[in-house]
């Protein structure tokens, strides 16, 4: 949902990069987008992209400017994943996504065993911190232009 929000934000600018989303974890593997997401995301007017699940990579490092993780366990994962790749330079930066809204220790919360009201909710808190992390990284919002990969 995070993918699809960010890039329906950053739609008509032309100087955002590549985003992509990917997990540490194995739990998502070969799993179509659930029927709860597709719903939300179509009553907002947003286009379920194509998923294709995927692990992170060390590659990603390299390609990305940031790697936003939805909770601090991922942060935590991620955070070893890249200090393995000793003497590299230019590596993504690691943030916790929700911490760009105020609290940084705010975890995209999980609604897959809750009911439709938790999709919803996490959709306003995935546009809040889309729009957030524009705002503070970038100092612009999702509407004007910025440089950078996610």
């Amino acid at each position: 949902m995070a993918e699809a929000i960010f890039k329906n934000l950053t739609a008509a600018n032309m100087r955002i990069g590549t985003i992509d989303s990917a997990g540490v974890g194995i739990d998502f593997w070969l799993k179509p987008t659930d029927q709860r997401t597709v719903f939300t995301l179509y009553y907002h007017q947003i286009d379920v992209p194509k998923r294709q699940p995927r692990k992170v990579d060390a590659s990603d490092f390299l390609k990305f400017d940031y790697m936003l993780a939805m909770d601090r366990l991922t942060v935590s994962e991620l955070e070893k994943r890249r200090d393995s790749l000793r003497g590299a330079t230019g590596l993504a930066e690691i943030r916790l996504f929700g911490g760009f809204a105020g609290d940084p220790e705010a975890d995209v919360r999980d609604p897959f065993f809750q009911g439709f009201d938790a999709f919803e909710s996490c959709y306003q808190d995935l546009v809040a911190f889309s729009n957030a992390f524009l705002n503070t990284v970038m100092g612009t919002r999702s509407e004007d232009e910025t440089g950078s990969r996610f």
